[in-house]
């Protein structure tokens, strides 16, 4: 199916689309590159100069005339390493939340067909946070943390739906004799 997308889909794709492919082998040209690769310099010449509590949100500006273009380049040189740290297990337990929620939701089931949906849903849009953060500078933007809430709610959604749908089992019949025997 993808094969056939690319050799269907290929003709309708913009020349400016390919003119920009062009460019990757000689990036040294490229203004757009070459300004990406000084900015990212810049946030690691920032890093160590400031490991703990980097040099604040959105104070990058003050040292480069633009962000940073990498979201974890972004946290690190603005708010610090251990920032880095929490931002990088927070998404990684955002996704581990909206696969445990489609997990604990699959169709087979068939008691939360919304909480499945919303839940892959969710874990690609996670998926491309995550990969957009290499290129982008977008870490403090609140749809990350939207996206990061919604797959913990989704999760004790499912959780909670899961545990109510749990049948007990029904009390032996030498205990329902017992019973009767100390009511009577």
């Amino acid at each position: 199916i993808v094969v056939v997308i690319i050799l269907f889909g290929s003709p309708l794709v913009p020349q400016a689309y390919w003119d920009r492919l062009q460019t990757m082998a000689h990036y040294e040209e490229d203004a757009s590159a070459t300004k990406r690769l000084e900015l990212w310099n810049i946030a690691l010449n920032l890093i160590p100069a400031h490991p703990i509590l980097g040099v604040g949100p959105d104070n990058f500006q003050l040292y480069a005339p633009n962000s940073p273009h990498d979201a974890y380049l972004q946290v690190a040189s603005e708010v610090g390493l251990p920032a880095l740290l929490v931002y990088v297990v927070m998404l990684a337990t955002a996704l581990y939340s909206a696969l445990r929620a489609r997990r604990l939701s699959s169709p087979d089931r068939q008691d939360s067909p919304f909480i499945y949906a919303a839940s892959q849903g969710i874990f690609c849009c996670l998926i491309a946070i995550v990969v957009q953060g290499f290129t982008t500078g977008l870490a403090h933007r609140e749809f990350v943390y939207v996206m990061v809430s919604l797959a913990f709610c989704l999760r004790m959604f499912a959780e909670n739906t899961k545990a109510a749908n749990v049948v007990c089992d029904p009390i032996p019949e030498q205990e329902v004799s017992f019973e009767r025997a100390l009511e009577g």
